[in-house]
């Protein structure tokens, strides 16, 4: 992300030092004001998962950027709904793609207007808010429950 942050002006790529981040002691108008500032959001995992930044950039109506065959991805939003909102895709490790998949979601962003803010926004309100998941990981607790008995 350091090259990224170099490589991109003038975007607003910044590497915060883990123990330099405030994002997680900030009230939850504050992060939502801070994030909802951008039309797109790099959004990178941490273990290999679906990161939580991709619902928060839907929920303030940005466009997440994720890197290309993400896991689980798929299981959150069909390849049809990735298009429609979208999100946009970027190969890691790759200056070009990043700034490409960057260009596309400014793009999309403007192109869309309001209308593509409330859709992302109605996405994420309407499935993937922590109740969503919870309800989800029980279902299927409950299912291999029926299973096992």
């Amino acid at each position: 992300m350091q090259r990224a942050a170099e490589s991109l002006p003038p975007n607003k790529i910044a590497v915060i030092p883990a123990a330099d981040n405030k994002f997680f002691y900030i009230s939850n108008q504050e992060r939502f004001n801070e994030i909802a500032r951008y039309k797109a959001i790099i959004c990178n995992p941490i273990y290999n998962d679906v990161p939580a930044r991709v619902f928060d950039a839907l929920a303030v109506g940005a466009i997440p950027l994720v890197p290309y065959g993400l896991p689980d991805l798929s299981r959150c939003f069909d390849s049809s709904t990735q298009l429609a909102l979208p999100i946009i895709p970027y190969i890691p490790d790759n200056i070009d793609s990043l700034r490409s998949a960057l260009d596309a979601a400014i793009k999309a962003f403007d192109d869309g207007g309001l209308d593509g803010v409330k859709r992302r926004n109605r996405a994420a309100i309407d499935g993937h808010f922590l109740h969503h998941r919870l309800s989800s990981m029980l279902s299927e607790l409950i299912a291999l429950a029926r299973v096992s008995c």
